[in-house]
């Protein structure tokens, strides 16, 4: 008998995966006390202590790994504890020992099959431009690329719909599997760690040599990392979007590959030029999910507040939308404030340099992030940047000279930022200056699209 442990986000992906191996499992385990007794997919969710008296296996199908097997030995039933390896044993597949050994490496330096999976999302967010930003640049080069999308994914208006290959929502695994298998060898490269990522795992297994998998970690959080590293056996190089992350990896993790880092980099606008020009109003930009975590936006109301209290300037434009919008929405019409702050919901990202355009300063009140392509583009505009201290943001903002980094939660901090930005008009000329200089110079594009063809997807 096998027993999922959690029941998150990731279980739906380990029902998938069991699904194409063919393997039952009998019920779910929770640590949430409130899931207790209650079904999932049809499933019911027992307490953890109720293992002990079980016959029974476990795979843990969420990302608090460590966590989670020091629990089972606390109750003395860690021997029961399984992992992919194990089911897919039960299969028969190979296991990892020699899969890279066998690789022809000559093929792998020659290969133009290049894989980009985005099964996750069915909106163009972060990650999901920089893939097909990546992608498109891959393309241009001559290379084979399919970019791995939900069947609802939204359309994209980049001509991209070529090369993206929408899989249904029932028996993706396999789909998925299919597809890699038309166009092998191959690289992988895995940007969420779910369906298409365990995909990639089982071709690897069924073609020793044939694919190689390049898992890119796009945020700083814990569960980010464990979604791809807790299966490391099976990656062959990592891709950090920013050097917190890179050391976070090599500090945490025996990872047997190379683990990259390119800093995040963008086309920039060159042609475009900014008037500087005194102004009475600071034009303030946000740009993000309109959801608590991590972005929290939750917190606008508070920072509006202080922003009230200290008699600025300004005009707050706030694109996004989410599960915030509609709070936010009605503390701006409580407290009358429709002529200076606008909610523009969501704009297609092919208008989002015109809104950079129209603002003076960029603001961020994320508790995580990988590496912001709004906080890059939106300085590649002259915009100054005034945010939290996530990853990324330190490789492109020197505190006091082209911007400001106010630590997680200091929302009265970030106000005062923008106010010593709104009352002195040459400080924020220089700043806007040299965040647009940094961009041009930190963030060449066509160098991170190089490095990635001659470092990242070469085999080693």
């Amino acid at each position: 008998m096998l027993i999922l442990f959690g029941v998150g986000e990731l279980a739906a992906t380990y029902m998938e995966l069991l699904d194409y191996l063919e393997i039952e499992f009998a019920f779910f385990t929770d640590n949430d006390k409130s899931k207790w007794g209650n079904c999932y997919c049809g499933r019911q969710i027992v307490p953890p202590a109720a293992l002990k008296n079980m016959d029974c296996y476990i795979l843990i199908s969420c990302t608090y790994v460590e966590e989670i097997t020091e629990q089972l030995k606390s109750l003395g039933i860690q021997e029961r504890l399984i992992g992919l390896e194990e089911l897919c044993a039960f299969r028969r597949l190979p296991s990892p020992a020699g899969l890279n050994g066998s690789a022809n490496t000559d093929r792998f330096h020659q290969t133009e099959n290049i894989f980009f999976d985005i099964y996750t999302s069915t909106k163009w967010a972060g990650t999901e431009i920089w893939a097909a930003n990546l992608a498109k640049e891959f393309v241009q080069r001559g290379k084979n690329v399919c970019i791995i999308a939900k069947a609802d994914m939204d359309r994209s208006a980049d001509d991209l719909e070529e090369i993206i290959y929408r899989a249904a929502k029932s028996g993706v695994i396999s789909e998925i599997i299919k597809k890699i298998e038309e166009r092998l060898p191959c690289v992988f490269i895995s940007n969420f760690g779910r369906a298409g990522f365990f995909a990639s795992i089982l071709a690897k297994k069924k073609y020793p040599g044939q694919v190689k998998i390049v898992a890119v970690i796009h945020g700083d959080e814990k569960s980010c990392f464990e979604r791809h590293m807790q299966h490391q056996n099976y990656i062959d190089a990592v891709f950090c979007v920013s050097q917190m992350i890179r050391d976070k990896i090599v500090q945490s993790y025996t990872f047997r590959g190379p683990v990259y880092f390119k800093i995040q980099s963008l086309k920039t606008d060159t042609a475009w030029t900014r008037k500087y020009e005194n102004r009475e109003v600071i034009r303030i930009g946000y740009a993000a999910r309109l959801v608590k975590w991590p972005k929290r936006a939750d917190l606008l109301p508070q920072l509006i507040k202080y922003l009230e209290k200290m008699n600025i300037k300004y005009r707050l434009q706030i694109a996004g939308s989410g599960e915030c919008e509609r709070s936010i929405r009605a503390f701006i019409n409580e407290c009358g404030l429709q002529n200076r702050i606008e909610l523009l919901g969501q704009l297609p990202k092919e208008k989002m340099n015109d809104f950079w355009k129209q603002q003076d300063i960029v603001i961020s009140l994320s508790e995580y992030e990988g590496s912001s392509l709004a906080l890059l583009e939106a300085m590649s505009y002259g915009c100054v940047p005034v945010v939290t201290r996530v990853s990324g943001v330190e490789e492109v903002i020197e505190n006091d000279k082209n911007g400001y980094i106010c630590e997680i939660g200091n929302i009265k901090g970030i106000a005062e930022k923008i106010w010593s930005l709104g009352i002195d008009y040459d400080k924020w000329s220089k700043f806007s200056r040299r965040s647009r200089r940094i961009i041009e110079e930190c963030c060449n594009y066509d160098q991170y699209v190089r490095y990635w063809l001659d470092h990242v997807l070469m085999w080693e």
